[in-house]
């Protein structure tokens, strides 16, 4: 069985999701270092859809919160 191929970055990524648990996708940034989040929704979304990370998204009338992601 092969596995879909990721970036050096989205191995990072895991990398932090295994160590800490659950990251929101500002912490995640923070600990990559980048200012645009525009990279990090792509590599987030990329691992999403692969199944190599879970994502956990509630919605509430008034509370805007990021995703977590585990």
């Amino acid at each position: 069985m092969l596995l879909p191929t990721i970036t050096n970055k989205q191995k990072e990524i895991l990398h932090y999701l295994y160590r800490f648990r659950f990251l929101n996708r500002i912490q995640i940034q923070s600990l990559l270092n980048h200012k645009d989040p525009k990279n990090t929704n792509v590599w987030l979304k990329d691992l999403t859809t692969k199944n190599y990370t879970g994502k956990i998204f509630e919605r509430t009338p008034g509370i805007n919160k990021p995703a977590l992601y585990l």
